[in-house]
């Protein structure tokens, strides 16, 4: 499917807020309001059926009577009054429209109508709809900030345009409040931004779609997801190829790994968001790199956005402190790197500058008397040189450190030309000036030990994935869109062939979990247990069973429509088919109720792997749909 051309929403020549009111305690005049007050450069239209004036602004009764054309229209006005807004919109040549209007399919089935006709609209004109139920959306560099969320720090807005970033952070969420939140820490933490964009319950605009817009930008160099689901699960995967391709890491946090978040999704974005283990195999296989937490994911984009990825394991330490030089070399060995002891050559050339009692293996330990000296600057630069280190680690005191200011643009020079990522790490808090400094040489600080490996973690998960795992197989590669309930295409009906719904299920996802197994087995589909489990048994065939929820960008069936598994997987896994299938199914029909708490919102699915008894007979799995 061809890239979107989303120029007319994020980077709109005029805008229309529908529904505006001059009110900043109520939404719809807090949209306005931050709208004026980012100082976006282009014209404001406020659209209010009395007319009059609105923050100096002249209202328009109707989008029809806008003077001049529009780019981009914020609606914020009742959800059963929205299509017809957006028919009017169409009408009038509006490009590209959000929405903030809440009361659709997050209410429940009898609102999923209206949702629908949002994406029929869209498909028919052919206009840009993000929403509806979302927060909104920012362009840091237009400036755009079309939101009423009071996460957006206005007086750090300029400095943080005027930033000169080769590369900035994009936030991409499937959540309003967090998409802003990313921003709101990021910014406190003098991290550059390109765009923050809430996606709502994507009703015609998806994460999909706006990953690609981010991947095109070329001041983006991360994007930072927040996902409750994937709706086209197969065009993730392509969005997340073309990413490790370009090597601008997704940066991802994935919830429903519990029962309680998959309800949270539900009632908040109308999100299924499937069991866990499809999205973990999708992105170990495509090297997308998934965060804990908000800062686990900001220190990990702040590393790829200010520092080079590192070609190995190796770690220099250089600290003021033994104690805290120890800890940190515990800290990253723990986490799969490297600090290894310096060669006699190294440790002599770094003894020419230390004090008698210093410690020149690795860790580097300048001291207490590199306070007002240049040990730290010497021992930085001769790691730099030196080819026995793939990454440097600098542990400092930051609360009052007085040589930082002096030592600034030599450091400056050497994080410039270096081919190795230089992080500082602070035990105490740092101060202002410290944090400014390192920010203007572009060093990333620091304040908790083991965000240090940080970078470590997603570049090697990155280049695991660089050519040494196979590729899907041409035919599921290629394979056509199908609908999100039905693994079999031949099933799907004329009316959702051509909506082109795409979904990854559990047996186009075995070649990913497989890609790390012996070559990929000969695969076919069963429709029962039974039938598979006679065959198995009459070629002494071993089986094993376990719960394959590959389900990424599914719906979920009814209760109604789910199967009772004929037996339980766990013991199927252990244990030799003896006698006919009526057999063991009675003996193990009562312990088929396990199989419920694994997947509460999706329609189990079991994988039956069979392997020849002896030699190197053909391997088969069989899935039961």
């Amino acid at each position: 499917m061809p890239e979107r051309d989303l120029t007319p929403f994020f980077r709109p020549a005029a805008v229309a807020v529908i529904g505006a009111s001059a009110d900043p305690n109520h939404i719809r005049g807090r949209i306005l309001t931050q709208l004026v007050k980012s100082q976006y450069p282009g014209r404001i239209t406020p659209v209010h059926p009395r007319g009059g004036e609105m923050l100096g602004l002249p209202v328009c009764t109707s989008i029809a009577a806008a003077d001049a054309p529009v780019d981009l229209a914020l609606i914020a006005i009742p959800a059963d009054a929205v299509a017809g807004v957006l028919e009017e919109c169409a009408a009038a040549g509006v490009r590209a429209a959000y929405i903030f209007s809440s009361g659709f399919a997050e209410e429940g089935r009898d609102k999923q109508a209206l949702q629908q006709r949002i994406r029929e609209i869209s498909e028919r004109t052919q206009m840009i709809i993000g929403g509806p139920n979302a927060v909104g959306f920012m362009n840091v560099s237009l400036p755009l900030v079309a939101s009423f969320t009071p996460a957006v720090d206005f007086a750090a807005l300029p400095a943080l345009r005027a930033a000169k970033a080769p590369r900035r952070i994009a936030v991409v969420s499937q959540s309003g409040g967090l998409a802003f939140a990313f921003f709101n820490r990021g910014v406190k933490r003098r991290l550059p931004f390109s765009y923050v964009v809430n996606t709502g319950n994507e009703a015609a605009l998806d994460l999909v779609d706006i990953g690609e817009f981010l991947l095109s930008d070329a001041g983006t160099g991360v994007v930072l997801m927040f996902i409750e689901q994937i709706r086209r699960g197969s065009a993730f995967m392509a969005l997340a190829e073309r990413a490790l391709r370009l090597g601008k890491p997704l940066i991802v946090a994935k919830i429903g790994r519990s029962a309680a978040a998959r309800r949270a999704a539900i009632s908040h974005t109308a999100s299924m968001t499937g069991t866990d283990a499809a999205y973990e195999a999708v992105f170990r296989r495509y090297g997308v790199i998934r965060g804990e937490d908000q800062d686990d994911m900001l220190d990990i984009a702040a590393a790829a956005v200010l520092a080079p990825e590192p070609e190995g394991r190796r770690v220099g330490v250089v600290t003021i402190s033994g104690g805290v030089g120890g800890w940190l070399a515990d800290t990253l060995e723990a986490h799969g790197l490297v600090v290894p002891e310096f060669s006699r050559g190294l440790q002599a050339r770094i003894r020419t500058f230390l004090p008698s009692f210093g410690a020149a293996g690795n860790p580097i330990d300048i001291t207490g008397q590199a306070i007002g000296r240049d040990y730290r600057l010497r021992s930085v630069e001769t790691l730099e040189n030196s080819d026995e280190v793939d990454a440097i680690v600098v542990g400092n005191s930051l609360a009052a450190d007085s040589r930082l200011a002096v030592e600034k643009a030599a450091l400056a020079e050497i994080a410039a030309r270096s081919r190795k990522p230089i992080l500082f790490y602070s035990y105490p808090l740092p101060s202002e000036a410290a944090q400014s400094d390192l920010e203007e040489i572009g060093i990333p600080l620091y304040t908790w030990r083991a965000r240090c490996r940080c970078w470590r973690s997603g570049a090697r998960q990155r280049r695991r994935c660089c050519g040494r795992c196979p590729m899907l197989p041409r035919r599921v590669r290629s394979e056509r869109p199908r609908h999100a309930c039905s693994i079999r295409q031949d099933r799907r009906s004329p009316k959702r062939r051509r909506s082109g719904c795409c979904s990854s299920t559990e047996f186009r996802c075995r070649d990913i979990a497989w890609c790390r197994a012996p070559p990929r087995r000969s695969t076919r589909r069963a429709r029962s247990a039974f039938p598979l489990s006679s065959r198995c048994n009459r070629r002494k065939f071993r089986i094993r069973a376990m719960q394959a929820p590959w389900r990424l960008g599914c719906a979920a069936r009814p209760q109604s429509q789910r199967r009772t598994m004929p037996c339980s997987p766990a013991l199927v896994a252990r244990r030799r088919l003896r006698g006919s299938p009526a057999c063991w199914s009675k003996r193990w029909q009562s312990r088929a109720s396990s199989l419920s708490s694994v997947s509460a919102r999706t329609r189990p699915l079991v994988r039956y792997c069979c392997w020849a008894a002896a030699g190197s007979r053909s391997r088969r799995s069989v899935t039961e749909q």
